[in-house]
């Protein structure tokens, strides 16, 4: 192993430590986590590289295809799909000058929360055992992790479990008194739009069609309710989402309540750029960086940045968090001289330790778009700008209504219903899918392709019921009809955006294992990763309830480790 000066510490930086924790990083992983540090009575600085940037962008649901586009809360990361270039550029989102496809990440206070769908979706049970028996762990399981869940979740949706009409029971295992508000769209915003009547109709009548429902059975299922999850549940599902009281809420709100509670114990320092951990001997200490806006090469307003930042050097006296997300955290250890000896070398960095896995297993979900055109537009939207107001002040009708009421259209993401489905390939949960598309990634026999394949199908059972309302399909359009030329289609456009598993929680006896069980950089001490990066293999449907989730764990096992150490001291 070798060092270099930019990773060592200086001789007294025990005396310049002025926090117990570092947490680099503020969205799912690190946002809950700093909050929790703080309440169990411990001093926290959480380094953001970007600013808290509020805006309608970030509070309107509705625009939250806005968000994830707006230059002052995003990073601009480009990834491909496939190595060879004219395979790639099949695909029309491609763009040839950046070498990629478009994919933003959050760079705000919240992190990627400020700028998701807001779709926070209870993760399969399944997820948890794997993890409880690859480690040995059983607070790993599923039904600890439930309790987590149930800890974080602040459940406001307005159907009550029929058993107990005043407020669900035990039963739904749903959360009703954390920090994260979840709740579904109102129910009567369909009443509004008889075409949104008639999509609701449609997938229902197509999922009591493929599942046998007696017409007695209600629908829409509660995708998070312990029962549904537990049983593999399938068909009709409405779609959970973070919104409070029609606004949008995530780490972000975490942060900022914990601040406020406790603004002794918990700095947050904005536009602060983290370049590499410091270390003293074996053990992290403390963390490098740049203090300015603007100074990551990723951010679209680089441009505008005024000088190169000012160098900062800060230390933890406990420990150093890491929750930069699937890019920025193995980034990170990369440039601190953890990861691959040979990609080290050839960059020119210095090798502190070989972990091969950092960086590694990069995993996602597929998704494609089934687009129709409409025989006529929503008249529901007549006259909305779907945008939030001008230079002129004025609001559309909708975006008032809101702004007074907290109600409406745009108090949603837009999105109704789901029919969730097991694939005709799936094996128990959905299938392990990784980010290496298709048969230039694990999908050898094709397997994830047929099942991308089924999904499209579904869309177009439900489709086919909506004759009265569909024009004709323009993505992937007639021309995509048989199988073939389905897959074709599915090879080509597919992307993702719940990037993960860049440095896997593993075994011990695992090289490619970055983290132990309980979050901890295998080979050096005082080091841990919190965020999406840790998963050995992608969970759930939606990403983000999971990190909420592994954020409340390693919380759980950091304050119980730290506490025990200051019982232990004389």
């Amino acid at each position: 192993m070798g060092t270099d000066r930019v990773t060592v510490a200086r001789p007294d930086w025990r005396t310049q430590a002025r926090h117990d924790f570092i947490v680099v990083g503020s969205g799912a992983g690190g946002g809950p986590l700093a909050a929790n540090l703080v309440e169990a009575g411990f001093s926290v600085l959480l380094l953001e590289a970007g600013d808290d940037h509020a805006c309608p962008y970030y509070d309107v649901p509705i625009m939250q295809a806005h968000a994830s586009e707006d230059a002052a809360m995003r990073w601009d990361f480009f990834v491909r799909h496939y190595a060879d270039e004219t395979r790639q550029r099949r695909d029309p989102k491609y763009l040839p000058q950046q070498q990629g496809v478009f994919y933003p990440r959050g760079a705000t206070l919240g992190g990627s929360t400020a700028v998701s769908a807001l779709v926070t979706l209870y993760p399969h049970n399944a997820d948890w055992d794997y993890l409880a028996k690859l480690t040995g762990d059983p607070d790993w399981s599923a039904e600890a992790m439930r309790a987590r869940f149930q800890r974080l979740e602040a459940w406001r949706g307005p159907d009550p479990d029929p058993a107990n009409p005043a407020r669900p029971g035990d039963a739904s295992r749903h959360g009703f008194d954390g920090w994260l508000k979840i709740t579904r769209a109102r129910p009567d915003l369909a009443g509004r739009e008889p075409w949104f009547l008639d999509i609701i109709n449609a997938i229902e009548a197509e999922s009591r069609a493929t599942y046998a429902t007696p017409e007695a059975a209600i629908l829409p299922n509660d995708p998070s309710d312990w029962r549904f999850g537990s049983t593999g549940g399938e068909g009709m599902s409405f779609i959970p989402v973070a919104v409070d009281n029609g606004r949008r809420n995530g780490a972000r709100e975490r942060i900022l309540a914990a601040r406020q509670a406790h603004p002794e114990r918990l700095d947050i320092r904005h536009h602060a750029l983290a370049a590499h951990i410091l270390f003293d001997g074996d053990r992290a200490v403390g963390v490098a960086g740049l203090g300015g806006a603007h100074l990551y090469e990723a951010d679209p307003q680089a441009a505008q940045a005024h000088g190169p930042g000012a160098p900062f050097e800060i230390y933890a006296r406990r420990e150093v968090i890491v929750a930069g997300g699937a890019f920025n955290t193995p980034q990170l250890l990369k440039l601190s001289g953890i990861g691959p000896r040979e990609e080290l070398e050839r960059l020119g960095l210095p090798v502190r330790l070989d972990r091969p896995g950092v960086g590694a297993n990069l995993q996602d979900r597929y998704e494609v778009g089934v687009v129709h055109r409409t025989l006529h537009d929503y008249p529901v939207f007549a006259d909305a700008a779907l945008d939030v107001p001008g230079r002129d002040g004025a609001a559309d009708r909708l975006f008032q209504e809101w702004l007074v009421d907290r109600d409406g259209p745009y108090s949603t993401n837009g999105s109704l219903a789901a029919f969730i489905a097991r694939s005709s390939v799936a094996e128990g949960e959905p299938d392990l899918i990784v980010f290496a598309y298709f048969e230039e990634g694990s999908d050898d026999q094709t397997r994830d392709l047929k099942g991308v394949v089924d999904g499209v199908r579904i869309a177009r059972r439900i489709a086919s019921r909506l004759t009265g309302m569909i024009a004709e399909e323009l993505i992937p359009g007639p021309q995509a009809e048989d199988q073939a030329a389905l897959e074709q289609f599915v090879r080509d456009q597919a992307w993702g955006h719940h990037a993960s598993c860049t440095c896997a929680i593993g075994a011990d006896d695992d090289p490619m294992a970055v983290l132990d069980k309980d979050f901890r950089v295998r080979g050096v001490q005082g080091l841990r990763v919190v965020d999406a990066s840790v998963f050995p293999r992608i969970p759930g449907l939606f990403i983000a309830s999971a990190v909420y989730m592994v954020s409340e764990r390693a919380s759980d096992v950091i304050i119980a480790d730290h506490r025990t150490q200051c019982e232990l001291k004389p």
